[in-house]
């Protein structure tokens, strides 16, 4: 009967830390959150801002002199209309297909449809950055 309960315990724990694992499954990943759900470094103009507390114009001249230096690269990031899964995808509109095909659910939607974010992908961390 004590063996029983332990197993029980031990169900009990693995189940809360399975679910609790990653709180972020089934929702919607906004721009903002690419950075932490994508691993690596993506930052938009509006999450650069916020952070900085710095107007939102002077974080767009900030970011293209970035851009330049290649410090940062600019990605179109697409948002699936279907499930709301936001990644960065393409680097110049020319890359754009015709249709978009969602890696979280797979759901084909026709590009025109689809709303898109500027990011920036962090090539190079300069000094003081707190990344």
């Amino acid at each position: 009967m004590g063996d029983r309960r332990g197993v029980g315990e031990n169900r009990q724990e693995s189940i809360f830390q399975v679910k609790h694992k990653d709180d972020t499954a089934g929702e919607a990943i906004l721009p903002k959150d690419l950075s932490r759900v994508l691993g690596e470094k993506y930052l938009s103009i509006n999450q650069m801002a916020e952070q900085t507390e710095l107007p939102r114009n002077q974080v767009k001249a900030i970011t293209e002199a970035l851009v330049e230096q290649e410090f940062l690269e600019e990605w179109l990031a697409p948002e699936c209309p279907n499930c709301h899964f936001v990644w960065p995808e393409f680097q110049s509109e020319e890359d754009i297909e015709a249709e978009i095909q969602c890696p979280m659910c797979n759901e084909k939607t026709p590009s025109d449809m689809v709303p898109f974010y500027r990011v920036f992908k962090i090539l190079k961390n300069p000094e003081g950055w707190p990344i």
